[in-house]
């Protein structure tokens, strides 16, 4: 065998495999020679690999990104079966927007059917991103096309901007070849959540008016749209009568919302489908009744955190955090963690300022805590927490005093909404941008309230329920952020303040939701902490 780092081109590498000459029938028999496999054009790095291996070397320092399928083709070869797995696990682990193609059509050709599956499952999980960044993405077949179009999985926050225009740069790149899919292709875009003005873009598209078989598609599509009773068959020659535009998508991210205040406190649990922009109660089984209480998700486990106490908590780097509240005698600065492995509460600096009924948040590592009520002031600050060195440092003033308000982050900016401000509920938002503490004025919700939930889903804030001075309210606003405009949503089916709402991403099944045991302890009064997880 040569030694790793040879040069050597087009020659022999020779491994002895003793195996079958050491067989015991064999082992008696004079002048067994040894069996011996040749290996055609083995290079160098590959040769080093595998003495590596027999010296247990870790395969990690030796595989990456740009030796991993020569060396799983030769694990094969060799049987190898460990090389195989780990090379297996390896490119399952490192899936991402711009190699799944490449994943996916590798597992396809080998037989691996189960890394096959992963690869086509983060494909339609992450199509919002793939299209735009996969080199391969116009490389792929009208047959891989219409299996990802037609899949219920995929990932497409607007069916116009993500799944017509992925339609579209699909074609351009063979439009000659190709230009006869795009009637094939329109009725997999569902358009039963598209506004009117979405599917006019769609009928005026360039590509579309010239192609009359598409025009003729979408009047169709467009009659069902108002009347989805109507019996379609085929038309332009294309089978229409499943109807699949009609038919909303699986949510890749799901919304969830827990107890609150409506005449008392409530345990009851809503879930938010996006797609199909519906909401669905789950029951009032799962936890005891709560309000004024925090929720964080971590490994698609929800931990609720307090309740009643006004403290508010968030979650970073597999940890909990709860800061501030009411201890039943005054409000209080500290701060907390919950290991969730140690299933352990510990004490971390105290925050520069007593508050409670506050909003946090987490963004790059840190906690970002804003507002909220000293037991007679009501509070316009903003600090953050840094856990690496355990420090608090005041960062930003807001535009108004705010208790009862919420924060949400997205990318590098904070959005702190509504709230009390020691006279009157506000309507008002404003932006933090982390990166260079400043803060900017956006535009008001519709309605003024305070003591809601909040949340950041699909490139939305949705703010659910809250009290608007005289009654809690059902109402569900969604703040577009790309667009800076608000919109009415579904609303709750009951009237509902303090309630907890949080995002599980990447269901795998939405339709299922497993209830788990997690810790309690908190070291304030009322602390409990509950958790549930989505069954993956």
């Amino acid at each position: 065998m040569l030694p790793a780092g040879t040069a050597y081109s087009g020659c022999y590498t020779l491994f002895t495999i003793a195996k079958e000459s050491m067989a015991p029938e064999r082992r008696n028999e004079v002048g067994c020679p040894p069996v011996r496999a040749v290996i055609k054009d083995l290079e160098g790095d590959v040769i080093g690999l595998l003495v590596d291996f027999a010296y247990q070397i870790p395969l990690r320092e030796r595989i990456g990104t740009h030796n991993i399928v020569k060396v799983l083709e030769l694990a094969e070869k060799l049987k190898l079966m460990q090389i195989r797995d780990h090379c297996l696990k390896t490119l399952k682990e490192d899936l991402g927007p711009e190699n799944c193609i490449e994943t996916y059509h590798l597992a396809s050709s080998h037989g691996y059917e189960y890394l096959a599956g992963e690869a086509f499952r983060y494909l339609v999980r992450s199509f919002d991103k793939v299209w735009k960044r996969n080199a391969q993405f116009e490389a792929l077949t009208a047959e891989e096309m219409l299996t990802i179009l037609e899949d219920d999985r995929l990932n497409a926050p607007s069916e116009v901007e993500e799944t017509f225009q992925a339609i579209l740069k699909w074609i351009s790149a063979d439009a000659a070849a190709r230009k006869e899919y795009l009637a094939k292709f329109l009725p997999l875009v569902r358009f039963v959540r598209c506004s009117v003005m979405e599917f006019e873009k769609v009928v005026s598209h360039p590509e579309v008016q010239g192609d009359e078989r598409s025009l003729k598609v979408l009047h169709v599509i467009h009659q069902t749209l108002t009347r989805d009773s109507l019996e379609v068959g085929k038309v332009a020659g294309i089978d229409l009568s499943s109807k699949q535009w009609l038919r909303p998508r699986i949510p890749k991210d799901i919304l969830f919302v827990f107890g609150g205040w409506t005449s008392g406190a409530t345990n009851n649990m809503h879930t938010f489908n996006s797609r199909a922009q519906k909401w669905r109660v789950l029951g009032s089984q799962y936890t005891t009744p709560r309000a004024y209480h925090g929720a964080a998700v971590i490994d698609s486990c929800i931990y609720f955190v307090g309740g009643f106490n006004g403290r508010e908590c968030y979650h970073s780097v597999g940890n909990i955090y709860a800061m501030g509240g009411f201890d039943g005698r005054a409000r209080t600065r500290t701060a907390e963690r919950y290991d969730i492995k140690a299933n352990q509460w510990s004490q971390v600096a105290d925050m520069t300022e007593v508050r409670s009924d506050a909003s946090a948040v987490a963004v790059h590592g840190r906690i970002y805590i804003a507002g909220g009520f000293t037991g007679t002031t009501v509070l316009d600050s903003v600090e953050s927490y840094d856990p690496s060195t355990n420090v608090w440092t005041r960062i930003a003033t807001m535009s108004s005093p705010r208790s009862g308000a919420k924060v949400v982050a997205h990318k590098d900016m904070l959005y702190i909404i509504g709230g009390y401000n020691g006279v009157t509920r506000l309507s008002s938002m404003e932006q933090l941008d982390v990166r260079r503490s400043r803060t900017s004025e956006l535009p008001s919700m519709p309605h003024a309230k305070s003591n809601f939930a909040a949340v950041v889903l699909d490139g939305c804030i949705y703010v659910i329920g809250g009290f608007n001075g005289v009654t809690t309210v059902k109402l569900v606003e969604r703040y577009d952020i790309g667009s800076r405009r608000w919109f009415t949503a579904p609303q709750l089916s009951i009237d509902c303040s303090a309630s907890a709402a949080c995002v599980v991403e990447d269901v795998a099944d939405p339709g299922r939701i497993v209830i788990i045991a997690a810790a309690e302890n908190i070291t304030q009064p009322g602390g409990e902490v509950i958790g549930f997880a989505g069954d993956r």
